[in-house]
């Protein structure tokens, strides 16, 4: 069984500059294409960390349930929905709320395009937002216009948001050894004025352990950026990612958790990321982005698997349970796993204090995972 562990990172401002780029050969040996990256520009190693995100720090992070106000200082129409279509992709799993007010309005994130001949893009990380002036940016996309593809769109506005809500990059993680090249590296960013105290910093660095809960490396994230083969001895491959990972999701659903019930009813759903919890708060029933629909003891911060059903590798699934008492996951009308309780119309499924998953019908239990803990 797949635990997955979340992991923090420290960050305040991030900055992404138009002017350092990365080439990238296309498979098949074609022209290179412009990759700009996004670099860290402040330390903050004196901010607490936080035990309910990946990548994230407790001083940065909003409210859960937050509505977070969003108001952008300029850019045409076509700009400014292909911002908003993008980063609303982020409240589809986090328990957050975004309202897009107007540019005379006072609002948390303050958005600009090449703001003040600005050609980076960057964010503010978290609520630091709050702190920028209502007249001055606290985002901004330096290099979108009318002939921007929505690749890019996706790839840029998904990252920055993800700094926005509290995020940091996936290349700090404590699990992935990475062996840089580093008088290559320190090469190429001398040519763009950065000096090695930054190059550590920005490029080096890695969380520390002993304050960090973390995962396995996810080359998938939408929060790595690509950095040349060259770069490392031991030649890993850092993807171009474009949209959020599994893992993103399931790292920003953990972050900002969407509110839970212990009682799935007749026609009750529990769609990919959604939770049951019992009242207790120990243990919950999950289904997850994979498919796989778990039962977890969560005094553990890796969230221990006591109970599933095997189910994983069919994402996009749900579990339902049907007006005839059956409790099932099924994916694209395809059963893929039931409690065989399709005599006992009228039943629920409740999580139990104990770690019990049970069907009941008028007080009595008519099927079990028996997953209790002691």
């Amino acid at each position: 069984m797949k635990k997955i562990l979340l992991f923090f990172g420290i960050i305040l401002l991030v900055s992404c500059s138009k002017d350092r780029i990365e080439e990238i050969k296309n498979e098949g040996g074609g022209s290179s294409d412009e990759y700009q990256l996004c670099l860290t520009e402040t330390d903050s190693a004196s901010v607490a960390p936080s035990l309910t995100g990946r990548v994230s720090y407790k001083e940065n992070r909003w409210e859960n349930g937050q509505t977070i106000r969003i108001k952008f200082l300029n850019g045409n129409k076509f700009l400014q929905n292909k911002v908003k279509q993008f980063a609303n992709e982020w409240t589809e799993y986090a328990n957050l709320k975004f309202e897009w007010v107007e540019t005379d309005e006072d609002a948390d994130i303050k958005i600009g395009f090449k703001w003040k001949n600005n050609r980076g893009s960057w964010s503010t990380i978290g609520n630091n937002c709050q702190n920028v002036a209502q007249d001055n940016a606290s985002m901004n996309f330096g290099w979108f216009d009318a002939n921007t593809s929505d690749t890019e769109f996706s790839r840029t506005t998904i990252h920055e948001f993800g700094h926005a809500l509290g995020l940091a990059h996936e290349h700090m993680s404590p699990f992935i050894k990475i062996e840089w090249n580093k008088p290559v590296v320190y090469a190429h960013y001398a040519k763009q004025g950065w000096n090695e105290k930054k190059v550590d910093f920005n490029v080096f660095s890695q969380l520390d352990p002993s304050k960090a809960d973390y995962s396995l490396f996810d080359n998938q994230s939408i929060m790595l950026y690509f950095f040349s083969p060259d770069f490392t001895l031991n030649k890993l491959k850092f993807p171009k990612n474009t949209i959020l990972s599994t893992m993103d999701k399931e790292g920003i659903a953990a972050m900002y958790p969407k509110p839970t019930i212990s009682t799935l009813r007749e026609k009750g759903i529990l769609k990919a990321g959604e939770s049951l919890t019992s009242e207790n708060k120990r243990f919950s029933l999950e289904m997850r982005l994979d498919g796989n629909l778990v039962i977890s003891d969560l005094r553990y911060n890796f969230k221990k698997v006591i109970w599933d059903t095997g189910t994983f590798g069919k994402s996009g699934a749900s579990a339902y349970m049907l007006a005839n008492g059956n409790l099932i996951v099924y994916k694209l009308g395809k059963y893929l796993w039931e409690s065989k309780t399709s005599n006992q119309p009228g039943a629920v499924a409740v999580m139990q204090n104990n770690g019990n998953l049970d069907i009941i019908l008028d007080g009595k239990t008519v099927w079990s995972s028996n997953s209790a803990q002691n």
